[in-house]
């Protein structure tokens, strides 16, 4: 799930909501109104990840899919190690 301005007030407690659902949150927020602090607590959260940017970035697109696609890589590469742990 993205995010837009997941680390204001509202947008925090949204992100506590849908982790604690189980999913993956992708914060997008350029902090003009928002704040770090609001979304601390989460970051050491695997399924979290905070982007700095605007929804009007023209750069955005890229770089969100950069994230989403590395996330995807990560996750891949943890469930093969622990299948290789498996047939040990």
């Amino acid at each position: 799930m993205v995010v837009a301005g997941g680390s204001g007030f509202i947008g925090s407690h949204l992100c506590e909501a849908l982790l604690a659902r189980g999913h993956r949150v992708l914060d997008l927020d350029d902090h003009s109104t928002g704040r770090v602090s609001n979304v601390a607590h989460l970051r050491d959260n695997d399924r979290f990840v905070l982007l700095e940017g605007d929804v009007t970035d023209e750069d955005i697109e890229g770089r969100v899919a950069a994230v989403i696609g590395r996330n995807k890589k990560d996750k891949k590469t943890k469930r093969s190690k622990r299948t290789k742990n498996k047939k040990k």
